[in-house]
């Protein structure tokens, strides 16, 4: 998949218990996505569309992500990877 475009890690909580997670982005374009395997991680998850993320009102995280994504597609590509807010 190359090289990570962007990074984050923070401390979150589910169901009385908390983690710590580190998460690495990486960009690669397909022609179809099927996210029938991914486990669900009590958030509920989705594949979204470019235009389906630059048009929503809806909380997107990582802040920033569809910002990255945005330059990813005109073909930005920073140095080294990107590091989202959490």
């Amino acid at each position: 998949m190359g090289e990570p475009v962007a990074v984050n890690a923070g401390e979150w909580s589910l169901r009385g218990s908390r983690y710590y997670t580190v998460h690495t982005y990486f960009f690669a374009r397909v022609a179809e996505a099927d996210a029938s395997g991914t486990r669900d991680d009590g958030f509920g998850h989705r594949w979204w569309t470019r235009d389906e993320l630059d048009a929503t009102t809806e909380r997107i995280f990582p802040p920033g992500l569809a910002v990255l994504l945005n330059d990813l597609f005109q073909g930005v590509r920073h140095e080294r990877p990107v590091t989202l807010d959490w």
